[in-house]
């Protein structure tokens, strides 16, 4: 008797957990619960876009830095050729030669000028007008 006794209120118990766990599932699939799950699946993708839209723009980033730094470093060489040039009278003298104009005594400056030739060319388009200015700007 005490065996049927504890076999019913095992099978009470085991009926009562098993509808238990059917309401929960009924609350799990509910519209509330699953619009909010939505809103969270939509947030961790909005999330994932912008975090590769971050990347993007770091890799461009990184690639400008990378140019940049080669570029530093070629103008960091030039320098350093420059200062071990302007370390010894032969390189100085150069450096005087050219960015100055100056010369040994005794010696003269020649400095030669180019003449434009867009100056002639706008001359004539404007004594040819507007379509003068077209075909001389194209080269005609």
């Amino acid at each position: 008797m005490f065996f049927i006794e504890k076999h019913i209120v095992y099978n009470i118990i085991i009926v009562r957990n098993f509808q238990g766990k059917k309401n929960n599932r009924l609350f799990l699939y509910s519209w509330p619960v699953l619009f909010i799950l939505f809103i969270v699946l939509l947030l961790f993708v909005y999330g994932v876009f912008t975090l590769f839209g971050k990347m993007r723009e770091t890799a461009k980033n990184k690639e400008i830095a990378q140019v940049r730094l080669a570029n530093l470093e070629n103008r960091k060489k030039k320098l350093e050729r420059d200062i071990e040039e302007l370390s010894n009278d032969k390189g100085k003298e150069r450096i005087f030669r050219e960015d100055y104009g100056l010369a040994r005594p005794g010696e003269g400056v020649i400095v030669i000028v180019d003449e434009k030739n867009s100056d002639i060319v706008e001359i004539d388009a404007e004594k040819k007008g507007f379509w003068g200015l077209i075909r001389a700007f194209f080269g005609f």
